[in-house]
């Protein structure tokens, strides 16, 4: 996770670039959707501002634009409350709503992609000081594509955080109140849910595009399912006479606004006239790079969807998974239940081994106890191992959802024995469940610092920032284990793991390769296996497939990677 202070820099980056739009006036579009409009002075109800289009005239009359933003129409309407017909204050607004969308696009890199930490303040400056937002920003009713940006963003960021279907429709929904393009949302996050792992995420992928559906109808039922009326000097491509003319620009432009963002040469304030020339044939050379990019977009999105499902067994570490769930994981993630095996099992050696000191202690003296609050009391005499006992209650307690009562046994775990490594590692996971990450690492930072040597600590590092979508981070810890315990089974998955999630996969290879070596199991071949297929290497591959096969005749994901690279190797 990045510093605050990467956010603060990005904030007053973003406004400090739309400073000298603050002594602009109100200009083209902004006389008629502001100062001419009297849903924003107040004149008309405000209810009306739900009945009537951008510009302030009914959505039922003729001459309606059909832009439907009451959302934006109130933002308006708010700052002509505060200051009147102003403009320095709405262009204020309009660069603080730059800096939030500034804001959530950081926080959404840092969350999503495995990036060092100035690169991803890198990529926050670029998307505050990027031209193509001169536009939105400097236009006071640009605030409308601002504003639909934020929502958007949110909804990606909501999700992630919480793996919600409902607050993402929902803020979808006031984004398309706020411009019609935000309606892009739940489709882009039904896409990502669809590359990120289908399988386990196939009942959102069909909500958010099953949502998508009726939020479309909803919006053409507002502007009475017709089409605004547009003169053929505002859209003059939409007014070309050859439809085979109006089809080959209109599939150049996404192309062209693409461009825009690696480089945006050819900017203007106003799209309409002639400031794209019409594409007239199938040779123009703006028609031909589009074609090319289409295909390259395409492919490259094939082959990245055809990668993660092939390599569905080595999936990222879910947070769901770092909370030690007493269920047994999908077969389809073999290296998520190889870790979650490990913390079982390191987390019982060591409460197992404080149990038989606290009981081997006080069993003598246990035959006189009345009862069992008098031989807690006694046992917490003994430190090491009623903290023992304590975490297991602690757990037993967190696993079955009582979890205000399970903060009050790790906390007396600790309070009985500061040092008890494991309940720093159990009310880590406890903070975790309860998405209070802050203190879970500081519950792991803390265990690190009594026992440096600890390869438990280091894993459990890892699976926090694995579980948090920063693998770069995780693989340092995965690597401090495997130095500590270079025999452990699930820390060596783990680094394959991680290095698979970064996209190095020759060394991720190398480590699935030690992985068959040291357990052979079929989850292990079939890992490498799906390794060697991505890396291109078939044949080793298939020899790989089939001796999994072999050995778990059952494994329905080993079968069907064995059956695509049949496929991929017949071509």
């Amino acid at each position: 996770m990045i510093p605050n202070r990467y956010y603060c820099i990005v904030a007053a980056v973003a406004i400090a670039v739309n400073l000298n739009t603050l002594n602009g006036d109100f200009v083209y579009d902004d006389s008629q959707a502001i100062v001419a409009n009297a849903d924003v002075s107040g004149i008309g109800s405000m209810w009306r501002i739900f009945a009537n289009d951008f510009w302030g005239i009914p959505l039922s009359h003729p001459g309606s634009h059909r832009s439907y933003r009451p959302l934006i129409v109130l933002t308006f309407r708010f700052n002509y409350a505060l200051f009147g017909f102003s403009p320095l204050s709405y262009h204020m607004s309009n660069a603080v709503c730059h800096a939030i969308a500034s804001l959530l696009f950081i926080a959404l890199v840092d969350r999503i992609f495995q990036l060092s930490q100035m690169f991803i303040l890198f990529c926050g400056l670029l998307f505050a000081v990027h031209a193509v937002h001169a536009e939105a920003v400097a236009s006071i009713v640009g605030r409308a594509d601002v504003v639909a940006t934020i929502c958007v963003l949110s909804t990606f960021y909501v999700y992630l955080q919480n793996k919600s279907v409902l607050f993402p429709i929902l803020i979808s929904t006031a984004g398309l109140l706020c411009k019609e393009t935000a309606i892009v949302s739940l489709p882009l996050l039904a896409f990502y849910c669809l590359i990120k792992d289908y399988r386990s995420r196939r009942t959102q992928v069909i909500t958010f595009l099953g949502s998508t559906i009726p939020l479309c109808v909803f919006r053409l039922w507002i502007i009475g399912f017709s089409s605004p009326e547009f003169s053929s000097t505002d859209n003059p491509i939409a007014h070309h006479p050859s439809a085979f003319v109006r089809c080959l620009t209109f599939l150049y432009l996404p192309i062209f606004h693409l461009l825009l963002l690696a480089l945006p040469y050819n900017l203007c304030f106003d799209w309409s006239m002639d400031a794209i020339a019409p594409v007239e044939s199938l040779f123009d050379s703006r028609f031909l790079f589009a074609l090319l990019c289409y295909a390259v977009l395409v492919l490259g999105t094939f082959r990245l969807i055809a990668s993660l499902k092939l390599f569905s067994s080595a999936s990222s570490i879910s947070e769901s998974e770092c909370r030690c769930e007493s269920r047994s994981p999908s077969p389809k993630f073999d290296i998520n239940a190889n870790i979650i095996r490990h913390r079982r099992r390191t987390r019982a050696t060591n409460l197992n081994d404080g149990r038989h000191q606290s009981f081997e202690q006080s069993e003598p003296k246990c035959n006189t106890m009345s009862n069992g609050s008098d031989a807690l009391e006694l046992m917490e005499e003994n430190y090491e191992g009623a903290a023992s006992v304590l975490n297991m209650m602690g757990e037993s307690l967190s696993q079955n959802g009582h979890l205000d009562k399970a903060e009050h046994y790790f906390k007396r775990a600790l309070e009985v024995a500061p040092s008890h490594i494991p309940a720093y590692l159990t009310f880590s996971q406890l903070r975790s469940k309860q998405q209070r990450y802050s203190e879970a690492l500081e519950l792991l930072e803390n265990a690190r610092r009594m026992d440096e040597e600890n390869a438990v600590v280091h894993f459990h590092l890892g699976i926090h920032f694995s579980s948090r979508g920063n693998h770069l981070k995780a693989l340092s810890f995965f690597k401090n284990a495997f130095n500590l315990d270079a025999n452990n089974t699930d820390t060596v998955a783990a680094i394959a793991n991680c290095y698979r999630q970064l996209g190095r996969n020759l060394e991720a290879e190398k480590y699935y390769e030690r992985l068959v070596g040291m357990s052979g199991s079929a989850h292990a071949i079939s890992n490498y296996a799906a390794i060697l297929h991505v890396n291109g290497k078939y044949e080793r591959a298939e020899a790989m497939y089939k001796k999994a096969i072999e050995i778990n005749p059952n494994d329905t994901v080993c079968n069907d990677n064995l059956s695509k690279l049949h496929r991929l190797m017949s071509r």
